[in-house]
């Protein structure tokens, strides 16, 4: 099973960044990956089906969201240690679920979901100030429950933000430097009633009982929402993928998504202002987490191919071809002319002791040779070949009485035989087996003694 590790760039990443990371899950098979849990984000995402385009857009999104909650645990760290003050004294907590930011990063989203249960989901989004049911067409109650509890999540930013705003300024007037300006963040709630609802409402048809969303207008929307939050004097970045969900027209939901992505993307802008206050001009450390997961990517392979079973024909045995000794193989080489040597079976008469006389023959040079392949037959001729010890057959010498009879030595003039091309030798019939057998070894050195 094959691992895609994905990391949110510090100090804060856009959702556009993290979302293209995750264009393999959006675009690839219909598998089903294996996402790791975060402290919004439960895993499984949803127990009840698998969406791997809703799944990878929910963990990019919380996955920023995670590394942007990392990060203001980060920056609450050496404010509240040069103020003298317990960071769990100080920390804001989240309504409903009664746990502050520490005990957030180290629960369990799925155990938040569950606490949330009990509750009316009315009630909660209330808070939000968003319409008791959110879809008109549809009713998701996994999605509703996750994105109750996302809603809450991102609520909490601006309770963090403004809290972590309000020590800065301590800081600040104790070391006697100028303020950080900033102007009050809202909340999630906040920001859908007071910059997007009033949208909404002048483009679309709402109504307690939802609202009906078709996908032209969501880009509408997204850029007048956009234009209203800029009016607070925070750049941020408002781009955001279109279309989100590249195989899945849930306009409504996709409207949700959009507007939650962008208020996370605007909460990225003071967060920014208060690292760089705090780093450069209070010159306090701040130690930047990064976040990082693991998605295990299931393999996606053909179904197994089966081959129909098929017998190739038997072979005819090819028969043994015979041993053959050759009784004689005689090439004549251009230039140098070597005759033939025929020894006949002699019989000597008693002549005493014999001693044969000894023959050198010179050394001799022969270049390289090139044979063709020759069908029937294993050949190979190297650069240098030996002469072979010739044998005579048939020749009997009896103990004799004689006297010793000496015989001169000679020598044979050295000579060396010119490079040559051997022209390529048909196919050599089968010759029958003789009676008589001369077997040939090549030397570089001979010496006949007879």
């Amino acid at each position: 099973m094959a691992t895609l590790t994905i990391c949110a760039t510090p100090p804060l990443p856009t959702f556009n960044s993290l979302y293209q990371s995750f264009q393999s899950l959006l675009t690839g098979p219909f598998a089903v990956p294996s996402f790791p849990a975060l402290p919004t984000l439960p895993s499984p995402i949803f127990s009840g089906f698998h969406s791997p385009n809703i799944e990878a857009v929910e963990l990019a999104a919380e996955l920023q969201c995670s590394q942007i909650l990392n990060l203001i645990l980060a920056l609450f760290k050496p404010v509240v240690d040069f103020l003298g003050i317990a960071i769990e004294d100080i920390l804001p907590t989240i309504p409903f679920l009664g746990v502050n930011l520490i005990q957030l990063l180290a629960g369990d989203a799925a155990a938040f979901i569950k606490q949330l249960e009990g509750i009316a989901v009315s009630t909660i989004l209330g808070i939000a100030g968003l319409p008791a049911q959110f879809y008109k067409n549809y009713v998701i109650p996994a999605l509703s429950a996750l994105q109750t509890f996302q809603l809450l999540v991102r609520s909490y930013f601006a309770a963090l933000i403004n809290t972590l705003f309000g020590l800065v300024k301590q800081v600040a007037h104790i070391i006697g430097v100028g303020a950080l300006s900033l102007p009050t963040i809202p909340s999630f709630g906040e920001f859908f009633e007071t910059f997007a609802l009033s949208i909404i409402n002048g483009i679309l048809l709402t109504s307690g009982n939802g609202i009906s969303v078709l996908t032209s207008d969501i880009g509408v929307i997204m850029n007048l929402v956009a234009i209203a939050l800029a009016a607070l004097g925070l750049p941020f970045d408002s781009t955001l993928p279109d279309p989100l969900f590249p195989s899945l027209n849930m306009p409504e939901f996709t409207l949700f998504e959009q507007l939650k992505n962008l208020y996370t993307n605007f909460s990225m802008s003071p967060l920014q202002l208060l690292l760089d206050f705090i780093v450069n001009t209070l010159h306090l450390s701040v130690a930047i987490p990064q976040i990082c997961i693991s998605v295990a990517l299931p393999k996606v392979g053909l179904p197994p191919l089966v081959l129909p079973k098929f017998t190739l024909p038997k072979l005819p045995t090819i028969p043994k071809l015979p041993n053959l000794n050759v009784l004689k193989l005689s090439l004549k080489l251009p230039g140098v002319g070597i005759p033939s040597i025929s020894v006949p079976n002699v019989s000597i008469p008693n002549l005493g002791n014999i001693s044969g006389a000894s023959i050198s023959l010179p050394s001799v040079t022969v270049p390289s040779i090139s044979l063709p392949s020759i069908s029937g037959l294993n050949l190979s001729l190297k650069t240098e070949f030996k002469l072979p010890t010739l044998k005579f057959p048939g020749i009997s010498i009896p103990k004799l009485s004689y006297p010793h009879l000496p015989f001169p030595s000679f020598k044979l003039p050295s000579f060396k035989i010119p490079t040559l091309s051997i022209p390529k030798i048909p196919t050599i019939p089968a010759i029958p087996k003789p009676k008589l057998g001369l077997h040939l070894t090549v030397q570089a050195n001979i010496n006949i003694t007879l």
